[in-house]
């Protein structure tokens, strides 16, 4: 036998204080079982036999024995066997005999020439599963020198997996082996090209630790080697699904050390994906014709999304758009969201690392958030990153990698808010996302069996989920391909919620399930809705800030003592329009031609917006200016001496109204009064009056009923059910006993 095999078995038995006998005590252990089951096989099987049980068993003390015996020759192995007989260590057989005489398996060796600094030769020799290395070093002796080869066990390698993760383009070795560790064989296992040190046993270490050179060839042979043996697998940090070989995949998982996969990601591995369903024929037809019955443009824009952001590593979308819904409540935009969605991080947590702790390891599927209302700072940022990167989501946290994959969904009752650093950054994130405002007149679901539908969905959630998963695995890349491509007359931001609902589409047609979208239809609400974040909608922006100024400035004027607080005398009083301008920095002016001007700095802006939720919040005057060109305000922006106050001024011209009845306003009517002014059938002004009705009710330590508004406002039921409902949708007022209101 080789040099190598006897060294290195003479180098286990030193570690592992083997001797002879026990060295075939083991052996024989388990060539007996085989030979008393199998006594016609010839020798060489049976020593096969024991290779194979080591490899397969992990039994590296089998290994270790077989090898240890390989290097002895014949006579020495008698002369072993007669000795255990003779001191009765082992039983007598007369197969003994013919078990060792037989022995001569073995393995061919791959040699590895590496480069050293300390020693005159090293080698790496392949004696697969084990790899071993040599060693020559010149030593004295006596008077002289001599060569000394030693050989040192790195590892025995178990199992050796090639893995390509398709999601993020990277190649990694998963080696999975045993090494000696002083006088223990322990476990090894490595996921990282760079970790190859891991594998090698203390013998080798100590030796590396002399000589970097040899380190590094040595970590570059073995890369050579377990390359070689290497099982080619496709494998993802995470749940993906991908294409393989022109099919949809769910590939496996791997997961390095550096890694964190967050609980809500363990918890849907373990009880959709790692759990076998058998779903019956009438139950799966169930949840199609439940999931069905929620066709309306919130409802779709949620499956469409579910379906979506499945598909985000099979067609690569430009976008992958967040979506964000709000309006009237209690008509489904949560419960369908919270159903099909697979994080919902609270709209508390606000930074990205408090984010990613709930959605790392999902490499799709959706990311809810409810009633999350501002967006801004890191996250917002990294969501209009995302958006381009295939919903890619990294954040690197005391040596951690927290990452994802997903598509983010958000719904509300108010309108979502953007804390911006500029209108062009508005734009930026309008332009890569999806707006839907939910109104109860069109959104409302008539069907009375909704509620048992979406009771049935959510008792078998799990099951539904893995379900619509194994249902879009049967298609084949290429219809999907198709699909995205017929979405190509649509803005790129709609075409992967357009891909998701001719999925759905199809995938009802497999249960004869008929169900009609009307994709234009969606579109224009979506594009609707857009315009009420980047404008303001059936809302003028003068009425807006006139309104909101003209109240304060008739507040200041009560405040300062002014004996006739009322529109007609505040735009026109120096020292209100003086002390307004320096605590707010805005004021509404009469001039001297009959018109109204109103004037506001930049910080003046930003206390407007801060107060009127449609206004972008916009903090120089850059911005500023772009957004009143962007929704066609004439103004001037210059210095200006206002009531003696010397600032730089934005100013508005706006068209007078008829104030001859103003002069005579009580100060307690005046909030009533300056909307009659300004225009008593604006939608602003009857929910300005009803807001004031309420207000004025509270102050006085009383709630105020539903029919004493409707004596008071004058109002028609349908106007005064939808002022209370956006009052309430926005925090103002609360309703906390059946129609009696307050003021929050």
């Amino acid at each position: 036998m080789n040099e190598a095999i006897d060294l290195m078995a003479k180098n286990l038995v030193k570690t592992l204080n083997y001797d002879l006998k026990k060295a075939v005590a083991i052996i024989s252990e388990y060539i007996f079982k085989f030979f008393d089951e199998n006594p016609e096989s010839v020798e060489l099987d049976l020593i096969e036999y024991a290779y194979n049980l080591a490899e397969n068993e992990n039994d590296i003390n089998l290994l270790v024995a077989l090898k240890f015996i390989e290097t002895l020759s014949e006579k020495e192995i008698k002369d072993v066997i007669e000795s255990a007989l003779k001191d009765a260590f082992l039983q007598p057989r007369n197969d003994i005999r013919i078990i060792f005489n037989g022995f001569s398996f073995g393995l061919p060796d791959d040699i590895y020439p590496l480069r050293t600094e300390t020693v005159l030769e090293a080698t790496l020799i392949d004696k697969y599963p084990l790899t071993v290395l040599e060693v020559k070093e010149l030593r004295k002796k006596g008077d002289g020198d001599e060569i000394k080869t030693e050989k040192l066990i790195i590892c025995k390698i178990n199992t050796i997996e090639h893995i390509y993760n398709p999601v993020d383009k990277v190649s990694l070795l998963h080696v999975n082996a045993s090494k000696i560790k002083g006088n223990e064989i322990i476990p090894v296992e490595v996921l990282d090209i760079k970790e190859l040190e891991k594998l090698y046993s203390s013998t080798v270490v100590s030796k590396l630790k002399k000589d970097t050179l040899l380190y590094s060839t040595l970590h570059d042979a073995m890369k050579t080697l377990l390359l070689k043996h290497a099982q080619e697998v496709i494998k993802v940090c995470g749940f993906a699904i991908i294409e393989t070989d022109g099919k949809i995949t769910i590939p496996g998982t791997y997961q390095t050390q550096d890694v964190v996969f967050s609980e809500d990601f363990e918890k849907f591995r373990k009880l959709v994906l790692d759990k076998e369903f058998k779903t019956p024929n009438w139950k799966k037809r169930a949840f199609i014709e439940c999931l069905a019955k929620f066709n309306k443009a919130h409802n779709l824009t949620t499956i469409g999304a579910f379906f979506a952001s499945h598909l985000i590593h099979i067609v690569k979308p430009t976008i992958v758009p967040p979506i964000f819904i709000w309006g009237d409540s209690g008509i489904g935009k949560t419960s369908l969201a919270m159903l099909l969605s697979y994080s919902n991080p609270s709209s508390t947590q606000t930074t990205l690392h408090q984010i990613l702790q709930h959605i790392s390891g999902f490499r799709n599927g959706i990311v809810y958030f409810d009633e999350k209302i501002e967006w801004g700072g890191q996250v917002l940022q990294e969501i209009k990153y995302a958006s381009t990167n295939f919903g890619y989501l990294h954040r690197k946290s005391h040596n951690k990698h927290y990452f994802s994959n997903m598509m983010v969904l958000a719904t509300s009752n108010p309108k979502p808010k953007f804390k911006i650093k500029g209108l062009e950054d508005l734009k930026g994130i309008v332009r890569r996302s999806i707006f839907l405002e939910v109104l109860r007149e069109l959104d409302a679901i008539d069907d009375k069996s909704i509620d048992e539908a979406y009771d049935f969905l959510d008792v078998h959630r799990e099951e539904l989920i893995n379900f619509l998963i194994e249902e879009l695995l049967q298609f084949d890349v290429e219809t999907l391909k198709e699909l995205y491509d017929s979405t190509g007359t649509y803005k790129e931001k709609y075409r992967m919620i357009v891909l998701g609902l001719k999925v759905w589409q199809e995938i009802c047609k497999r249960y004869n399930v008929e169900l009609n979208i009307n994709i234009d239809k969606l579109i224009s609400r979506y594009e609707k809705s857009e315009k009420e974040v980047l404008g303001l909608g059936e809302l003028s922006f003068i009425d807006l800030i006139k309104s909101k100024i003209l109240e304060d400035m008739v507040d200041i004027a009560k405040k300062i003592g002014c004996k006739d607080a009322c529109i007609y005398v505040v735009i026109r009083e120096n020292n209100v329009i003086k002390a307004v301008l320096e605590t707010k920095h805005y004021a509404v002016v009469k001039q001297k031609n009959g018109n109204l001007k109103i004037v506001f700095t930049v910080q003046g802006y930003k206390n407007l917006s801060e107060s009127i939720k449609e206004l972008p919040l916009l903090d120089n005057s850059k911005d500023i200016s772009n957004y009143l060109k962007s929704i066609n305000i004439e103004f001037e922006y210059k210095h200006a001496k206002v009531a003696g106050v010397l600032q730089k001024y934005f100013t508005i011209e706006v068209p007078e109204t008829d104030d001859s009845e103003a002069e005579d306003i009580e100060v307690e009517e005046l909030s009533n009064e300056v909307l009659k002014l300004l225009d008593n059938n604006s939608w602003i002004a009857k929910h300005s009056k009803v807001y004031n009705i309420i207000k004025e009710a509270t102050e006085k330590g009383e709630l105020i009923s539903y029919m004493e508004l409707l004596e008071k406002t004058g109002f028609d039921e349908d106007t005064l059910d939808k002022i209370l409902d956006k009052l309430k949708r926005d925090g103002d007022i609360d309703e906390p006993f059946p129609s009696k209101y307050r003021i929050l």
